[in-house]
Order: structure tokens, then sequence, then C-alpha cells
């Protein structure tokens, strides 16, 4: 994921490139079977092993932290960014299960749902 972020130099477009690249990773051949083990997990382990599974998300959240941090000036990053890493690992969910069937369609709708939050008052288009 860092790799394909990492393709973007514009602040924005990076971050807009964390949900999309999501998405597409998750709907790689080989990959649904592992998107869907983190999202059925997921919630499990929220509940059993709330800490190692903080540690264990850590990366992704980290990752996203960074990049809401580099285009908003906000001071909760981090809070930012593991609420929004549980709506996206929601609709990667919903993809998988099949409720949603354009995960491309899904992972552009989350990202302007969430940009428009993390604007916030700046009012910028992503």
């Amino acid at each position: 994921l860092a790799g394909r972020i990492a393709a973007h130099d514009e602040p924005v477009a990076a971050l807009r490139a964390y949900v999309t690249e999501l998405f597409a990773l998750a709907s790689l051949p080989g990959a649904v079977g592992y998107a869907g083990v983190l999202v059925r997990e997921h919630r499990r382990l929220s509940e059993r092993h709330p800490l190692e599974l903080q540690v264990a998300l850590a990366p992704l959240v980290e990752l996203l932290a960074d990049h809401i941090a580099a285009v908003t000036d906000t001071r909760e990053a981090r809070r930012d960014a593991e609420t929004m890493f549980r709506m996206l690992l929601q609709g990667i969910d919903d993809v998988i299960v099949g409720r949603v069937d354009d995960a491309a369609g899904l992972a552009e709708y989350l990202w302007g749902f969430c940009w428009r939050g993390l604007a916030g008052e700046r009012g910028e288009t992503g």
C-alpha cells in the first residue's frame, strides 16, 4: 500500500490513493480471502484482544495518520485515521460479502465523504 501511495507526489492525491488503493488491493484475486478474514476478525479481536489488534493494524493506521497530518491542521490525525480506517474496513466488508458490486465506486464515495470531513472549513475538494 505504501508503495502505491508513494507514486503520488501531491499530499491530497496520496491520501486519496490510500483509500482507493486499499480497496484495489482488497479486490485483487487471492486477496479476497485475506480481506474477508481481516474484516471478520477485526470485530472479534477488537472485543477480545484490543491491544494486540491495535499493534497489528498500527502500520496501516499510522500510514493513514501520516497522510492525514500532511494535508490537515488537525491535532487528532491518529484518532481521525482510526475512525476513517474502521469506516474503510466496513466498506471492504460490504464488497467482500456482496452488498456492493462496485469496489472502485465505493472507494471513491468513501474518499469524498472522508475528505469533506477532513477538509472541514477549508472547503477544499479532492
